[in-house]
This record gives structure tokens, C-alpha cells and sequence, in this order.
């Protein structure tokens, strides 16, 4: 292979790391890196009769380590923000983790067929319990998060979910063809994930608190800069802090637990912590506690934001 050839692989692939626009960046994957991802890669690992992810997660991860300039700058800032003391080797180490478990996170979604409540049953211990009749689950985006979900369904926890995203294929079609891929294979998962519906936003707040009020579970993402609310310090940065899990709180009486999937040397362990006061303070330390626990899972696109410690847009 030329210079010339490998300069050019890497410039493809950093047309699908880097990000786009000034604050949030996009997780939009240029053609070559989507059909290197979606087509070839998909189509190898169906080869397989069970999820094959930690042997191409390594060689992928070692790819980004060198290319993905953002991820190196974020790791310099995570380490203090998490209290982590800053050395060379906590460094590597976090850098290593944060593009292995990025690179698995894809990979296992390509598999979105094959990871079946079964399988995140053998993959996911619980280290905790949740409140009985219900409660808020505040859970920060991050990679791999949705096997812990999984497995609480596997479980027969009715577990409903809020988002933001187009839930129909017109829509979908007109969006960039990354997520269009990206959310074919949600789909398959969140059948199985979410018995008790996936809200659209705009119905989240009389959907979600009926199913509060039925003794379900309902899971939030509280550290979208997108949903609104109020600026709060996460980590030292400015960010805005989501009205929806105090919202719910005061208006059904449940619990707000914080939730974490922390991976481990053969899986994941998914942390529930104890019941946490309705207030944005205790949410926004909630949601420290949880990235503090596990910062090389933290979703990417969500900590490159914070990295540019700009408040969200409406």
C-alpha cells in the first residue's frame, strides 16, 4: 500500500470521527466509512451464529486512537473533571478505553438480531435493586447503556423511554443515511427493550406519567443539552439540565434512581443507585456520579459537547 493510498484511508475515516458543526458534534460517517461499517462489516459478522465484538473492537479501537484527534483532546479533560490524577498511564488508559468501548458499541449494533434478552442476561450482572411501583431512571446517553435496559426487561421490569428522534420511516428517510442505518437497528432493540413504549418528547409528559402511575419504570437520558431546562455545572461545564426527571417526580411521586452500565472484564455490570431528592441539584450530582463511575463509556457526541462547555440549543 502507497502513502499516498493509507493517507487517504485515513482521511475516509476521519470523515466519519471527526465532528461536524461548532459545538454538537454529529456522529455523520462519510460514504466510504458507512459502507466499510454497514455493508462489508454487517455482512462478515452475520458469519457468525453469536456476536462477534472484541477482536474487531481492538484493531478498530487502535485505528482511532491514532486518527481521532477529539477523543485525546476530551480524555486531558475528563481526567481531572472525573478525579482521576492525570499521569501518562491513566491517560492511555482512558484513551484506550474510550475508543474500545466506542468501536464495540457499533459493532455490537450491527448485531442489533443476535443481542436478544438471553444473551444480556449471560453479559449483564445487576448490582442493585430497583424501588418497587415504579420509579424515574436517570441514566446519562453512553455507550452500551442499552444492554443494561435490556436486561431489566429480560426481567419483566415494564420499562418505557423518551426521545427526540424520528420514530417513522418517512421521516427517517430524509434524514443523513448514517441514521437512517443507525436507526433500522435500534428499532430491532427497543421491540425488545422498552415493553412500555418509546414516547416521542412531545407526548412524553401524559404517556410517561401514565405509565409511572401504572407502577412502570420510565427511562431518561438527563444530560441531553437538547430537552431544555435549566443551566447547571456537570463536571465544571455549563450544561442544561433536562426538566423532565424532577417533572416527573413531583408529578407522580416516584423515585428518581440514577442508573449506570459500567463495563467489567467479561461484561457489564449495571449499577443502580439509591433514590436521589427530586431537585435539579441532586439530579445533576446524580448524573456525575454515574459518568465519575464509568468516563470511558460516557457517549461521545454528548462529551465532545461538554468539552466545548456551550449551552445546548433550544
Amino acid at each position: 500500500m502507497t502513502i499516498g493510498r493509507l493517507r487517504g484511508w485515513l482521511h475516509w475515516y476521519r470523515a466519519g470521527v471527526r465532528p461536524r458543526g461548532d459545538y454538537r458534534p454529529s456522529p455523520v460517517m462519510g460514504a466510504p466509512l458507512r459502507w466499510f461499517y454497514f455493508t462489508l462489516l454487517r455482512n462478515l459478522l452475520r458469519l457468525s451464529p453469536r456476536p462477534v465484538w472484541r477482536i474487531p473492537a481492538v484493531a478498530l479501537a487502535c485505528v482511532r486512537m491514532v486518527v481521532d484527534a477529539d477523543t485525546r483532546r476530551l480524555v486531558h479533560a475528563l481526567l481531572p473533571a472525573v478525579g482521576i490524577p492525570a499521569t501518562r498511564l491513566t491517560y492511555w488508559r482512558l484513551l484506550w478505553g474510550r475508543c474500545f468501548w466506542d468501536e464495540a458499541d457499533l459493532l455490537l449494533a450491527l448485531q442489533s438480531e443476535r443481542t436478544t434478552p438471553a444473551w444480556a442476561r449471560t453479559q449483564v450482572r445487576r448490582d442493585g435493586t430497583l424501588p418497587p411501583q415504579g420509579a424515574i431512571l436517570v441514566v446519562p446517553h453512553q455507550t452500551l447503556g442499552r444492554f443494561g435496559r435490556l436486561l431489566l426487561a429480560s426481567e419483566g421490569v415494564r420499562l418505557g423511554g423518551i426521545t427526540g428522534k424520528p420514530q417513522n420511516a418517512a421521516q427517517v428517510a430524509q434524514s443523513d443515511p448514517t441514521f437512517h442505518h443507525l436507526w433500522r437497528l435500534s428499532r430491532i432493540l427497543n421491540d425488545r427493550t422498552y415493553p412500555g413504549g418509546v414516547f416521542h418528547r412531545w407526548e412524553a409528559g401524559r404517556k410517561g406519567l401514565r405509565l409511572l402511575r401504572e407502577g412502570g419504570y420510565l427511562s431518561i437520558v438527563a444530560d441531553d443539552f437538547t430537552l431544555g431546562g435549566t443551566a447547571q455545572l456537570l463536571l465544571g461545564r455549563e450544561w442544561w439540565l433536562p426538566r423532565g426527571p424532577v417533572w416527573f417526580a413531583q408529578q407522580s411521586g416516584k423515585p428518581i434512581v440514577p442508573c449506570m452500565v459500567i463495563p467489567e472484564r467479561h461484561g457489564w455490570r449495571l449499577w443502580i443507585g439509591a433514590p436521589v431528592a427530586a431537585t435539579p441539584e441532586a439530579v445533576i450530582a446524580a448524573l456525575e456520579a454515574c459518568i465519575c463511575q464509568a468516563p470511558e463509556s460516557w457517549n461521545r457526541v454528548l462529551a465532545l459537547a461538554w468539552l466545548r462547555h456551550r449551552v445546548g440549543e433550544q
